[in-house]
């Protein structure tokens, strides 16, 4: 048994133990139902911090690593609980996505993937609107000659672009 499943058994034990739903849990834990979801599935494995307050909350519920129940078992209970009825669990394996993760973590700190849009989302608008004046200029090169002269003409002239970034933008 590796430590990602283990960790899984231990989340959803603690979450069975504690009577809560993966939303309840998430927002206890200051994440995204879909990232407690992921965590439980075995698709990905919470980082450091996460697993320190999942492991404390998991001691505070009692649960140990040893005696937590088979994932399908957990699932299907935690299941049950909630729907009344039995269903099964489909886990997903993302390991390109955590391997994502797991760097932009290391450049940036830990962030919740509904934070963390807050800054991917303003630097890809900002790199679209970098690529856009790029072609704009380029088409002006195409025009009049060369880049440098399509430069000029565009600090001169804006309206023939589209939109124009300041040179310390570009």
């Amino acid at each position: 048994m590796t430590y990602q499943t283990d960790f899984a058994a231990i989340l959803r034990a603690t979450r069975t133990a504690l009577n809560l739903t993966q939303e309840q849990l998430a927002k206890r834990l200051g994440v995204c139902f879909a990232t407690v979801n992921r965590w439980e599935s075995g698709g990905n494995t919470p980082q450091h911090a996460a697993q320190q307050t999942i492991l404390a909350l998991a001691q505070e519920a009692g649960v140990q690593g040893t005696e937590s129940p088979p994932p399908a078992e957990a699932a299907a209970q935690v299941t049950r609980r909630r729907t009344g009825r039995e269903a099964t669990a489909t886990p997903t394996t993302k390991p390109m996505e955590q391997m994502l993760w797991d760097a932009a973590c290391s450049i940036r700190g830990e962030k919740d993937a509904a934070k963390f849009k807050d800054y991917l989302l303003p630097l890809l608008f900002l790199k679209r609107l970098s690529d856009v004046f790029d072609d704009e200029i380029t088409r002006l090169a195409e025009k009049y000659g060369d880049y440098a002269t399509a430069l000029e003409i565009a600090e001169s002239d804006h309206s023939l672009l589209r939109f124009y970034l300041p040179p310390q933008a570009r």
